[in-house]
């Protein structure tokens, strides 16, 4: 049996309306009526239309209410859709109640009628409500007063924000509510830069998602991604903290309620403090460490603009000033976790697990071990700071190429017109060094476009039957190098005396049994890894085949299956034990007695397993 709850009424506190003592309900002209000023703008012309043909069949049923004014005409109160529907009808007269009312008691009138309407837009019960609290009511007097939620009443009085485009675009009811208010949190500046963009994708003025999206990508941000002090109101003049602003969501709760975490409402804003603090950060950092900008297809224009304001204060160094970088090893296996205990003795499978698990320490405490080793006895090291790029911030430590640029003298009393003249001619000569870049990057380009086309490299070209050439063979050995783990390749170069200058040529030099040892380190780390199946398996399988004497292939397989069939002799008696167990539970079902229901045997059964 079902029941229904009943909804509990809420308590409404009556709206102050005048206490009418005398009603006059007479025939006016409609040309002696004048609109006394309502807050209410809009109305339906479609629905205006359909009242004035209604008026014309069955008459006015609810006279209007006016008011007698001093000049001798009348001031209409309310019913002013009525009274516009009266006109396009072509009533000469109206039927009026008229009243003494003052002009508190019209507003008074006006605003319970037309919140007492289900039809009026959202901006009229705006204005509705921003009169009350013009009034000297809160936005909480205001809620309970008219029986809604404080987060009802905010998000209705925010709407005064939207710009005109999107305020006429809600009138004509083209724009949801929910669209409207999270809009009305808005800058307006921002709310122009959504509105210009909707006009060529007006797909984004439909979806909820895409508007929420469009903002949370181009102009908020989760205070929790600022790497300055919140609480700091001097880090940019003019500018105070993050903790108290208006623009945080946190401190305006009643419109900002479905925000997860503080967010930032201002991108702007918070770039401006992002570039202040970096700066300090930058001019701050101890002269032994290097300020280096970084890779340039990572930079974007804020950063770059960002090392131009920075470039008069620091000495920044290119990238290419970098040989190697040399960085601490990072561990990211987790310990594993032994799922049950058999008997007192650990599962097969944790403990081969274990095992690979205490290697993989092993491996990474040498690792650890040689980068220490690196940074102890290598004099030679520098610290850097990249300024720019995904590393931006980040401290690490390198190996310096030789410097080739001539550094001007560091005499403060250098002559301005010298200094001028060499920033002049160091500018033509970066010019000249990117032009060469360029055109390196143009010629590749075009060399790898045209090598696509031939038809030896055709991708439905399964015919080929001509062998690889030397030179394809010289860059398989390129692409084999540059796959060797990084403290191989340093031993590898020290062996056979190889530098950074020329690699290539060199590589190519080498003897056979150099670039065998190259193919089969780079097989180390590209094949022999630990996952089972696929194209590495069946190669890493093929290649202990061809080794099987020198690896005792027969005796890693023997020893495996006696470690297989002790594991699935274990599994099997358990499922044994279970499937007995089965057979018991299924009996005692069918032996049920009423004075022991089944649910209970279940129960005592689950207990004890």
């Amino acid at each position: 049996m079902s029941s229904t709850k009943k909804k509990k009424a809420v308590q409404l506190e009556p709206i102050d309306l005048p206490i009418l003592t005398s009603d006059e309900v007479k025939l006016i002209p409609i040309d002696l009526i004048d609109v006394i000023s309502n807050y209410r703008k809009y109305f339906n012309e479609e629905k205006t239309l359909e009242l004035a043909s209604n008026l014309q069949t069955n008459g006015l049923i609810h006279p209007v209410l006016c008011r007698m004014q001093n000049n001798g005409r009348y001031g209409l109160v309310s019913g002013e859709r009525r009274y516009r529907a009266s006109i396009l009808a072509g009533f000469t007269v109206i039927c009026s109640t008229v009243r003494d009312l003052s002009d508190e008691q019209v507003l008074d009138i006006q605003i319970s009628e037309n919140l007492q309407r289900e039809d009026t837009s959202p901006l009229e019960d705006c204005s509705a409500y921003q009169i009350l609290v013009d009034k000297g009511l809160s936005v909480n007097d205001v809620a309970l007063k008219l029986g809604k939620s404080p987060s009802f009443i905010a998000g209705r009085l925010s709407l005064v924000n939207l710009i005109d485009e999107f305020q006429q675009t809600l009138l004509e009811d083209k724009l949801p509510i929910t669209h409207a208010i999270y809009l009305s949190r808005q800058e307006k500046d921002n709310q122009n830069l959504y509105w210009n963009f909707i006009i060529s994708n007006p797909v984004y003025l439909g979806s909820f998602k895409n508007l929420k999206s469009f903002f949370e990508v181009q102009i908020e941000v989760p205070l929790s991604k600022a790497k300055f002090d919140k609480d700091d109101s001097n880090l940019v003049q003019g500018i105070g903290a993050c903790t108290n602003c208006i623009k945080n969501s946190a401190c305006n709760l009643s419109l900002f309620s479905d925000k997860s975490e503080d967010t930032c409402l201002d991108r702007k804003c918070f770039d401006i403090k992002t570039d202040a603090f970096e700066k300090n950060y930058f001019l701050s950092l101890p002269d032994d460490i290097l300020i280096v900008r970084g890779q340039r297809y990572y930079e974007d224009n804020s950063q770059i603009e960002f090392i131009k304001q920075l470039s008069e204060d620091l000495n920044i160094h290119e990238y290419d000033i970098i040989e190697r970088t040399v960085t601490l090893p990072v561990f990211n296996e987790e310990e594993p976790i032994p799922e049950e205990f058999e008997n007192g003795e650990l599962d097969e499978d944790y403990i081969e697990q274990l095992q690979e698990y205490k290697e993989a320490v092993l491996e990474h405490e040498k690792d650890v071990q040689e980068y220490h080793t690196v940074l102890n006895s290598s004099p030679e090291l520098n610290k850097g700071c990249f300024i720019s790029g995904k590393s931006k911030g980040q401290v690490f430590h390198f190996f310096k190429k030789e410097i080739v640029k001539t550094q001007l003298s560091e005499n403060n009393n250098i002559d301005p017109v010298l200094k001028a003249l060499n920033d002049r001619k160091d500018g033509h000569l970066q010019r000249i060094k990117r032009g060469l870049e360029i055109d390196a990057e143009k010629i590749h380009s075009a060399q790898a476009k045209k090598i696509k086309e031939l038809d030896y490299f055709n991708k439905d070209n399964f015919e080929v039957d001509s062998d690889l050439n030397e030179a394809e063979n010289n860059a398989i050995l390129i692409s084999m190098y540059q796959k060797i783990k990084w403290d191989v390749k340093e031993r590898f170069k020290k062996q056979y005396l190889i530098s950074e200058k020329d690699l290539f040529e060199q590589l190519i030099a080498l003897p056979k049994k150099a670039k065998t040892y190259i193919f089969r380190q780079a097989l180390l780390s590209c094949v022999f890894n630990e996952y089972i199946g696929g194209l590495d398996h069946s190669a890493v399988s093929s290649i202990a085949l061809s080794y099987s004497d020198q690896i005792g292939l027969s005796e890693i397989i023997e020893n495996q299956n006696k470690a297989k069939e002790k594991r699935e002799a274990s599994q099997t008696e358990k499922i044994y034990v279970i499937e007995r167990q089965i057979e018991q539970h299924l009996k005692s079902i069918n032996q049920t007695t009423s004075s022991q229901p089944s649910d209970k045997i279940i129960e005592s059964e689950l207990i004890e397993l």
